[in-house]
C-alpha cells in the first residue's frame, strides 16, 4: 500500500503485502485506515470491517457479518466509523466506537438496502437506500446523535453510490449505476451534483466513482 502525494508528485511506501480490500476509507486525521475483507475461513466467515495505523500496527477487527459491509466512513475527530450492513430482512446503519468498538444501530429500514453512507463535518450522516432488488430509491441525511432523518432526493437507474460531500456543506456528489459484482473501468454511472437544499440536482459526465471534493 502507497501513499500518493499530488502536490509533490511523490509517493511513500505504507506497506509490504497490503491484501487488497473491498473497500478501503481513510480518516480524516490521515493517520487510520479502515478497510472491509471476505474471508471463506470457517472460523472467521464473512464480511470484516477492520481498522489500524497506516503503517499496519494497532490492527482492531470492528465488526463481522456474514452479509455485506458497506462503505465505512469516519466522523470528523476520527474516533467513530459509521457502515452499512444488510440482514435478512432490513438495511441497518451502524455506528462503532473505535476505543471501545461499542456499536449502535442509528438506522434500520425494513426491507431495504442502504448502499451508501458519508459522515459529515457538521456530525450528519449522508446515506442512500432502496428497496431489495430495486433500481430506485432515496438520498438522506440523519443526525447520528438524535437520530432524526431528512429526505435530500430520490433517485433512478440503479444504485447510488460514492457519495461525497464538499466542505461548505452546500453541495453532494454521487453517482447513479448498475453495479453488477465488483467495481472497475467497465462500470459507468452518471455523476450527479446535489445541493443541500434540493433545488439543484444536475447531471454531469459518466464515471465509474467519485473519489472526494477538492476544495
Amino acid at each position: 500500500m502507497v501513499e500518493i502525494d499530488l502536490a509533490n508528485r511523490s509517493k511513500k511506501n505504507l506497506q509490504d503485502y497490503f491484501t487488497v480490500p473491498k473497500v478501503l476509507s481513510l480518516s480524516p486525521n490521515l493517520l487510520q485506515i479502515a478497510y472491509i475483507n471476505f474471508s471463506n475461513v470457517e472460523e472467521n466467515y464473512g464480511y470484516t470491517l477492520y481498522v489500524e495505523n497506516k503503517d499496519g500496527n494497532l490492527k482492531k477487527q470492528i465488526y463481522n457479518s456474514s452479509s455485506e459491509i458497506k462503505s465505512p466512513s469516519w466522523d470528523p475527530d476520527s474516533k467513530k466509523i459509521v457502515y452499512s450492513v444488510m440482514t435478512e430482512t432490513a438495511g441497518k446503519l451502524k455506528k462503532t466506537t473505535i476505543s471501545s468498538k461499542n456499536t449502535q444501530d442509528i438506522l434500520s429500514l425494513d426491507n431495504k438496502m442502504i448502499d451508501s453512507c458519508f459522515w459529515q463535518k457538521n456530525g450528519q450522516v449522508v446515506y442512500s437506500d432502496r428497496k431489495i432488488g430495486a433500481n430506485n430509491g432515496d438520498i438522506g441525511i440523519i443526525d447520528t446523535d438524535t437520530n432524526k432523518i431528512r429526505n435530500l432526493t430520490s433517485f433512478k437507474g440503479g444504485m447510488a453510490n460514492f457519495i461525497y460531500s464538499d466542505d461548505s456543506l452546500n453541495y453532494f456528489g454521487y453517482i447513479v449505476g448498475q453495479y453488477i459484482g465488483e467495481i472497475n473501468e467497465k462500470t459507468i454511472g452518471q455523476i450527479f451534483i446535489l445541493s443541500s437544499n434540493n433545488q439543484e440536482n444536475k447531471a454531469l459526465e459518466k464515471g465509474n466513482q467519485i473519489l472526494g471534493w477538492s476544495n
